[in-house]
C-alpha cells in the first residue's frame, strides 16, 4: 500500500528488511539512520532478487547487519571491505560497472534495453 511506503519513508529511524519495496523506501527515506540487512555468507541472494544489485554504497546514513551471525552494524565501506561472500559479489557488480540492470540466469544480463534506448510504439 501506499500508505505503508510513506510512512517508512517519513519514519525517523528506518529498519527495513530484504526486497525493493525496503529498497525503495530506504533509497527515497528521510530517516536519519537506516538499517538494512545483509547475509554474508551469501553472495546473490535470491533467482528473482539480487542482493548486491540493491545495495546501497554511498549514502552514511545506513547502518548494514549481517543476519549470518556477527550481529554487528556496520557502514556500506566496511561490508565492501569483508572477506565475505556478500561483499565479493558487490565487488564483481562494482568491477562490472552493472548496477542495477535486469539480469537473469547465473548472473547474465538480459536483453532488456535501458528506457533510454527502448522503441516507442
Amino acid at each position: 500500500h501506499h500508505q505503508d511506503h510513506y510512512l517508512g519513508r517519513i519514519a525517523p529511524i528506518f529498519i527495513g528488511s530484504f526486497g525493493t519495496f525496503t529498497w525503495t523506501q530506504a533509497f527515497l527515506s528521510r530517516a536519519r539512520e537506516i538499517h538494512l540487512p545483509y547475509v554474508g555468507i551469501m553472495k546473490l541472494g535470491s533467482s528473482w532478487n539480487w542482493w548486491d544489485a540493491l545495495f546501497i554504497d554511498d549514502d552514511p546514513r545506513i547502518y548494514y547487519h549481517d543476519i549470518s551471525g556477527t550481529g554487528t552494524f556496520l557502514s556500506a565501506q566496511q561490508v565492501k571491505e569483508e572477506d565475505s561472500e556478500f561483499s565479493k559479489g558487490i565487488k564483481e557488480r562494482d568491477a562490472q560497472n552493472d548496477n542495477c540492470l535486469p539480469r537473469t540466469g547465473a548472473g547474465k544480463k538480459t536483453d532488456m534495453k535501458p528506457a533510454e534506448e527502448a522503441e516507442v510504439e
